[in-house]
């Protein structure tokens, strides 16, 4: 999350990333790991040293580097948890208006991950995104997926099934059966709730939100805040049924 952000979200982010961090910390030392978390974002969470903050803020390292200080120490030593457990508490850019249930997405089911109104991410100016391919690049990406194109191009799109979050469960091409997920890697979509049309001899995608969807939208988050909302609001909002416990 941007230090431009509100101080509430900010606080929202800071006490999120930090149950994530503490929830990979217990599950590593159960295993026997010899580490606690890695920096790399695809597994746990990325992390940048001060001089790489400094090259990446310039003249704003000071405010930013105070800023999120006051995030950190305003939500410091505590922690998000569900029947006293901490949550695996995930969080993403933009939501496509509500947020998605985790078993939609990753097949496990959180009774805190649950589908919820963000309104606030129909305002965001990246909101929308759109991919337009030629139908030759599109048949030969999809040619990669081992789909068999035969016929004319307006017919490889079939049936497509979405949740009422509006992300892709199932779509077919070809009659191959696809889900969302996989098409948004296989063209590097911004998110898995989106809309495809063939238009003109090409394919086009209309994508909403940014991110998996799951948990805190943090340009939702930070919309709450601008509305007065502050950290402990936010958090409740998008992790449904959870305490706000300090750590002794």
């Amino acid at each position: 999350m941007s230090a431009e952000n509100n101080q509430e979200a900010l606080s929202a982010q800071a006490l999120a990333a930090y149950t994530f961090a503490y929830r990979k910390h217990i599950q590593n030392k159960k295993t026997n790991n010899e580490y606690d978390l890695t920096n790399d974002f695809t597994l746990d969470q990325r992390y940048i040293n001060e001089e790489e903050r400094r090259t990446k803020w310039g003249e704003k390292f000071s405010q930013n580097e105070e800023k999120l200080k006051k995030a950190v120490k305003a939500v410091s030593n505590q922690l998000i948890v569900y029947n006293g457990e901490p949550i695996l508490a995930t969080y993403h850019a933009i939501s496509s208006g509500k947020t998605e249930t985790s078993k939609n997405v990753w097949g496990t089911d959180y009774p805190y991950l649950q589908s919820v109104n963000s309104v606030g991410d129909l305002l965001c100016a990246d909101f929308y995104s759109e991919l337009e391919l030629s139908a030759d690049d599109f048949i030969k990406k999809i040619t990669e997926l081992s789909v068999e194109v035969k016929g004319e191009a307006d017919n490889i799109i079939g049936e497509c099934k979405k949740s009422p979050s509006g992300t892709v469960l199932n779509i077919e091409l070809c009659g191959k059966s696809f889900t969302g997920a996989q098409i948004r890697e296989a063209f590097d979509l911004r998110s898995s709730a989106f809309d495809i049309i063939f238009k003109n001899n090409s394919f086009i995608f209309t994508v909403s939100g940014y991110g998996h969807g799951v948990g805190m939208s943090q340009f939702g988050a930070n919309y709450m805040a601008q509305q007065g909302s502050d950290y402990k609001e936010i958090i409740s909002t998008y992790y449904k049924g959870v305490d706000i416990v300090t750590l002794k």
